[in-house]
C-alpha cells in the first residue's frame, strides 16, 4: 500500500480496529482521548471530512 492509499483510510476506522474509540462525537470530528498517554479528558481531534487529527495536548501536533 503506497501513502495515497493509506491516506484514504478513514482514521476513525484505523483507530477503532485498534480498540480506540471516542470519547464525544460532534457534527463533522470526534474527541479521543490519546493513545499514547493518561489523559482524564480527550485532547486528540480527529476532522472526519478532512481525515486528519490533531492532539491539542502535544503542542497540535497532527496530520493524516
Amino acid at each position: 500500500m503506497n501513502a495515497q492509499k493509506a491516506n484514504r483510510i478513514p482514521i476513525s476506522d484505523y483507530l477503532a480496529s485498534q480498540g480506540i474509540h471516542p470519547d464525544k462525537k460532534y457534527p463533522g470530528y470526534l474527541m479521543y482521548r490519546t493513545p499514547w498517554r493518561e489523559e482524564n479528558r480527550p485532547s486528540m481531534k480527529v476532522d472526519i471530512k478532512k481525515n486528519l487529527w490533531v492532539d491539542f495536548g502535544n503542542g497540535n501536533e497532527g496530520g493524516t
